[in-house]
């Protein structure tokens, strides 16, 4: 399976390369399936990227994107696997449609 964490992150960070993080909610597939948002945006901005492109379809949505950037609170190591373990069963189509293994 494509990890763009497990892959691409180190080679790019080696490289100094400049690493944009994106598809935060997987286009909204990851809430739509009960994934809290603010864990998504946690563990999305807590990577080692330049920046990260969130997509936002509310006010709302904004709203909580820069809450949780403000704080400024990545997940920790329990929290990381208790989301991995929780979108695991997400994998693949149709909410890593944009991946190709």
């Amino acid at each position: 399976r494509l990890s763009f964490v497990k892959t691409t992150l180190p080679v790019a960070v080696e490289k100094g390369i400049a690493r944009v993080g994106m598809k935060v909610f997987a286009s909204g597939e990851l809430v739509k399936r009960g994934i809290e948002a603010e864990h998504c945006l946690r563990y999305a901005y807590g990577l080692d990227v330049s920046t990260t492109i969130v997509g936002c379809s509310s006010v709302e949505e904004v709203a909580l994107a820069a809450r949780v950037a403000r704080e400024a609170k990545p997940l920790d190591a329990e929290a990381t696997a208790a989301l991995l373990g929780r979108t695991a069963a997400h994998q693949g189509k149709p909410v890593e449609w944009y991946k190709r293994s």
